[in-house]
């Protein structure tokens, strides 16, 4: 459990580093919080905080939610690893400050991780259609966050039950330099990766 700890700690932190290497001059926001995942709706929704901003002006502490519906497993999942596909909800997929702050909608949003572990990463685009930031996200945007303690595994079973957990993670203007969508899940896959081979080698020479 130290063990597992320990790489979480260094997941967070190469992400952040990652995230802070090109993101100093364009609007960013960072919030954390917790998600739930309902199996009877297929809902999953993320309500939390703004913990931090960039290049703009934002109240820490600013409600943020996210929401989205389950609509099946990605063409790439496999034994190794699960992707979790979402479509969009009736009305804004995501809120901050109940939408007087920003509000919009997500497209691509996804939720993978190496199957038997209890974290993974979240990923989707952004789209603004609201609120006084509006102009500063209205370039594409992209909506980023490490996801941990899950009260489950990924597995390609995960989603036939409820389960919950932690969310950290950032909403930044595409302006900056940071992969595309699916370079970016290159990247967290291999940070899993990196975990992965960590993980098991503390169990053997445990």
């Amino acid at each position: 459990m130290l063990m597992a700890n320990h790489i979480k700690k260094i997941i967070v932190a190469f992400a952040m580093v990652f995230f802070a290497a090109g993101a100093s001059a364009y609007p960013m926001l960072n919030f954390d919080g917790e998600l739930n995942y309902n199996y009877g709706s297929g809902e999953f929704e993320i309500t939390g905080a703004l913990t931090g901003s960039t290049d703009i002006t934002a109240p820490v502490g600013s409600s943020f939610s996210l929401r989205g519906i389950f609509s099946g497993l990605g063409a790439n999942t496999n034994s190794f690893m699960t992707v979790g596909e979402f479509s969009g909800v009736a009305g804004n997929d995501l809120e901050i400050a109940g939408g007087s702050l920003l509000a919009g909608e997500l497209t691509g949003l996804e939720m993978l991780g190496i199957n038997g572990f209890d974290w993974g990463v979240l990923s989707a685009r952004f789209t603004p259609t609201a609120g006084s930031l509006q102009t500063s996200f209205s370039d594409p945007s992209d909506f980023f966050a490490l996801t941990l303690n899950l009260s489950t595994v990924f597995s390609g079973e995960m989603y036939n039950k409820n389960f919950s957990g932690l969310v950290d993670g950032s909403l930044h203007s595409r302006a900056i330099a940071v992969p595309e969508p699916g370079m970016m899940a290159l990247y967290s896959m291999a940070l899993l990766l990196f975990a992965g081979f960590c993980w098991r080698r503390g169990l053997r020479a445990g």
